[in-house]
């Protein structure tokens, strides 16, 4: 079986980025381990999206032993609908009282952070090669968070790091992760 670009270069975004440059450090035992799972969605219809979506939540409710799980948006480049969608997403986990077992962090190639500009290094925090649904376990970010002080500090540190690199280095890691 052939195995999609988007879900390879997904995975070595996450080893060259994410686990890279230590923004996430509950990351890497999820990623060591082999505990996620991902999915590559073909549609841009957003009732399809939903769909997959609530079915990916049903998957990691009979596997529990699957720490997270990226749903990759092959077809969804739109920012702002994409954000609407999100918003969508989490009503639903909150009105089906979901929220209290998962979450959702969202990845975006154009994401921008309210009140920044598109060029600023700190959007990279959250920026991937394709659009992403991540649904987290609240019980698996609770064990990161107990074994890592000052949880508040991550997400400044990053903003940090990142501008020290700047767009140039970050890009050239981005180029090199895509290429594998």
């Amino acid at each position: 079986m052939k195995t999609k670009k988007e879900l390879i270069q997904t995975a070595h975004w996450i080893q060259a980025v994410v686990l890279g440059l230590n923004l996430c450090p509950f990351a890497h035992s999820v990623f060591k381990n082999d505990t996620i799972r991902y999915t590559l969605c073909e549609t841009d219809n957003e009732a399809e999206i939903e769909k997959i979506f609530k079915e990916e939540l049903q998957w990691l409710i009979d596997h529990p032993l699957t720490s997270t799980s990226f749903i990759i948006l092959a077809h969804q480049n739109d920012f702002l609908i994409y954000l609407d969608l999100i918003e969508n997403l989490n009503h639903y986990l909150q009105e089906h009282e979901m929220d209290e077992h998962f979450q959702i962090a969202s990845f975006h190639p154009k994401y921008i952070f309210a009140g920044s500009t598109e060029s600023d290094p700190a959007n990279y925090t959250n920026r991937s090669p394709y659009p992403m649904i991540h649904i987290l376990r609240e019980s698996e970010l609770s064990k990161g968070i107990d074994r890592y002080p000052n949880t508040d500090d991550i997400p400044k540190n990053n903003i940090r790091l990142l501008r020290k690199m700047g767009l140039e280095e970050i890009q050239k890691i981005l180029n090199e992760s895509n290429n594998q």
